[in-house]
């Protein structure tokens, strides 16, 4: 009797437990929903306060611009051209410097002296802002898809060789004794070892370098180059129309979403499984 009291008074506390935290989860989700709303209302209200479209558009107009957007219209030909454009300069730039990034970095982790030879110049590459490396490299390429990427490749290889460098340097010392007791091959090691121990390190780095360097390309397109999602937001702003800035801001972000949906959530469940 005892013991079945004591399952009782258990599953009592489970199903309450359960109860507590679908109500957590809840009202988090209201509470997000509702930071959301409360936030469209301040700036409609802003919006007829300040009434002027161009200086404060209201939310129903950016939307109506994202929308357009979405069905693929906009000033210079269709919209996703525009932001396929950025996204080519972005992803030549971010697999050219994460590829490099990653081997340095690895290199860095196992050997000091590369560690120390590096470091400084990755911090002096990253403290560099991306308008100077746009001059920079627009002086030098001229306005081309090459410099976007050029400025891309710049700031993201830094970013991500010191991130897989730290990870590189935890990697714990009393494996790679395990393995070298057991004579592992170096294929074994890298298959069975360092690539599922660095793979959160790499995935990391993938979510940095994607973002700094849509950021890099955005900034070089406004800079000097005359197509790709920087040049639209620089002519809607000498146009003085802040709306479909923050449309093609929030377009920006949609397709961020979807990239970190369709990509990086998928990688990172395949790589649980993985290291499981």
């Amino acid at each position: 009797m005892e013991h079945q009291s004591d399952v009782l008074d258990n599953s009592i506390l489970d199903f309450e437990f359960d109860l507590k935290d679908k109500g957590s989860k809840r009202k988090a989700f209201v509470l997000r929903i509702g930071s959301i709303i409360l936030f469209l209302i301040i700036w409609y209200v802003l919006s007829i306060l300040v009434d002027k479209a161009r200086v404060l558009p209201s939310p129903f107009l950016v939307g109506k611009k994202l929308f357009s957007l979405i069905l693929g219209k906009s000033v210079f030909g269709l919209s996703y051209v525009h932001l396929g454009v950025t996204l080519y300069r972005l992803f030549a730039g971010f697999i050219g410097g994460f590829v490099v990034g990653s081997i340095l970095g690895i290199l860095m982790g196992r050997l000091p002296r590369i560690y120390d030879l590096l470091e400084n110049v990755a911090w002096i590459f990253i403290c560099v802002p991306a308008v100077i490396w746009s001059f920079i490299l627009l002086i030098i390429f001229g306005p081309s898809n090459i410099t976007a990427m050029a400025v891309s490749f710049a700031l993201i290889t830094p970013k991500v060789m010191l991130n897989v460098a730290a990870g590189t340097k935890s990697f714990p010392d009393d494996l790679l004794e395990m393995a070298h007791s057991y004579n592992a091959s170096p294929l074994m090691k890298a298959r069975d070892m360092y690539i599922p121990f660095l793979l959160p390190y790499f995935l990391s780095s993938a979510r940095i370098g994607l973002s700094t360097g849509l950021q890099i390309v955005i900034v070089a397109e406004l800079v000097g180059i005359n197509s790709g999602i920087g040049y639209m937001i620089d002519y809607w702003w000498r146009e003085f129309f802040l709306g479909p800035i923050i449309a093609w801001g929030m377009f920006l972000v949609i397709t961020g979403v979807i990239v970190e949906f369709a990509v990086f959530r998928n990688l990172e469940k395949r790589t649980q499984k993985w290291n499981v």
